[in-house]
């Protein structure tokens, strides 16, 4: 089972901040979005990444984006909506 995180940044992207969610890929890579900016992505995880909701706000913040697979991206979209539900939940 796939374990969603979510935080606000209190950042100023909108009237409800910058609520973000995200989750690991079976790759080690993380999925997230950021919901007040209409944004998706996949994040380059390296080997001493634990994703938390500062380490994933860096590694976005320094657009550490990955390459992904098919299978990757599959994964990622199949949890899209769900964390779009864990960001507005905030």
């Amino acid at each position: 089972m796939t374990t969603i995180q979510a935080f606000n940044t209190r950042r100023l992207y909108s009237k409800h901040g910058q609520r973000i969610a995200y989750a690991r890929l079976k790759s080690g890579n993380v999925a997230m979005v950021d919901i007040d900016r209409h944004l998706d992505y996949v994040l380059l995880h390296r080997p001493d990444f634990t994703p938390n909701h500062a380490s994933v706000l860096r590694a976005y913040d320094a657009n550490r984006t990955a390459s992904y697979s098919k299978e990757e991206y599959e994964e990622a979209e199949a949890l899209r909506a769900a964390l779009e539900v864990a960001a507005a939940a905030l």
